[in-house]
């Protein structure tokens, strides 16, 4: 009994954070000066030569030069995109995380507490692995290698607008790699620390709803229960502040999805713009590159295909933990509950019903179908692009 007493108590949000490196990745380290700092150059520096690049696009258009430099172009639309949503993605995160007061991890049983400490090793892991990936990956494009210009349009643009400053700008262009890799993927991640903070809360509603009538294995005349005043308010007082905190954990949610929304689906949109503008420079791209350039490119896929993976999965087990509130509220023995209880019982079954889902929109959220229904689309592009793979293009890309 002590333990649910213990179990209303409330913490500091950060205190008992499972999911701690993912925070400090990208929670603390985003609010040093440094980071900020660094997003502002990325900004700066990536808005300027995207201006650049779309004047000359729109200069001298033409369709192969367009789709040769069409995948860098989208990039840059993303890095300015996921640089720009970081801090208003940030503040929907912290409102979530300071207006959803934790609870006590200690306070629950060793199964739940093992299945918790089990999914944040594997969270806080997948996010450190993935990040030095990404890191990975920028530090390969420090080396200079031929064909850098057939790839990297600010390198030609460099070199035809400012021939004297062509390797501080290019260097600078490529140290700036290293701050997109931890920026770009922000998002994602906060919003992946965002819902794991959720799901681990919807864990502990869980359990104390398991053991709402804890106090019955201590009597053994059910009558006593069903007209102990002492017991039905004790069920009453429980499941008011069940019914409270579930009421807590949607309106907090769909608080913060409306505040993202927007960013998120235009992210989305360039994020598949970049993507399908890869795989048709892959496809229709004659020239020679590097080994190198090969490696990075890998990397950087098995990053982003990892990221995507990993918020589709966390979108679904939000679902998921949401249906199985339901399931223990269906298996509940209220039997020996007074009117009242029968009353708040029913009332907070009903509202259960509504699966939560993190939405960017009414027919929009992250789960498993969304998620299938993005691989259906690339499978069938490759599908396409592979079929007029042959087309000769090499005569278009003299220059």
């Amino acid at each position: 009994m002590n333990t649910v007493k213990n179990f209303f108590q409330k913490i500091n949000p950060y205190q008992d954070d499972s999911v701690w490196l993912v925070r400090i990745l990208y929670v603390d380290i985003y609010l040093s000066k440094f980071m900020k700092i660094c997003r502002m150059a990325v900004i700066a520096y990536t808005l300027v030569m995207t201006t650049l690049q779309t004047f000359l696009f729109l200069q001298k258009f033409d369709g192969i030069y367009f789709i040769k430099y069409l995948a860098l172009y989208a990039g840059s639309v993303v890095i300015l995109v996921a640089t720009f949503a970081v801090p208003y993605v940030y503040r929907s995160v912290a409102v979530v995380i300071n207006c959803l007061d934790s609870w006590p991890v200690v306070y629950i049983t060793n199964k739940m507490k093992k299945t918790i400490k089990v999914e944040s090793f594997f969270v806080n892991g997948f996010v450190f692995l993935n990040t030095l990936l990404a890191l990975f990956s920028a530090s390969l494009y420090f080396v200079p290698v031929d064909g850098d210009d057939d790839i990297f349009f600010v390198f030609r643009l460099c070199e035809e607008l400012f021939p004297r400053w062509k390797n501080l700008l290019s260097w600078f262009y490529r140290i700036l790699f290293l701050p997109v890799a931890v920026l770009m993927p922000s998002v994602l991640y906060l919003t992946l620390y965002c819902m794991t903070r959720l799901r681990f809360q919807f864990y502990l509603l869980i359990h104390l709803l398991k053991v709402v009538n804890e106090s019955d294995k201590e009597k053994v005349d059910k009558s006593v229960l069903l007209y102990g005043q002492q017991h039905q308010e004790e069920i009453t007082r429980k499941l008011k502040f069940c019914i409270k905190r579930h009421n807590e954990i949607y309106e907090i949610t769909y608080t913060a999805s409306k505040k993202i929304d927007t960013f998120i689906f235009i992210f989305s949109i360039a994020s598949a713009i970049f993507g399908t503008s890869i795989v048709v420079f892959y496809f229709s791209f004659q020239g020679s590159v590097e080994g190198i350039r090969y490696l990075g490119v890998a990397a950087l896929v098995i990053v982003a295909v990892a990221m995507v993976v990993s918020i589709f999965l966390c979108g679904q087990s939000i679902e998921n933990v949401s249906n199985e509130l339901v399931e223990v509220l269906q298996q509940m023995d209220w039997n020996y509950w007074n009117r009242e209880n029968k009353f708040l019982y029913l009332m907070f079954l009903s509202h259960a019903q509504q699966t939560l889902q993190i939405k960017f929109s009414n027919s929009v959220a992250l789960n498993y179908e969304l998620g299938v229904s993005i691989g259906k689309f690339i499978y069938s592009m490759l599908s396409v692009m592979s079929q007029i793979k042959d087309i000769d293009y090499g005569s278009y890309y003299k220059m």
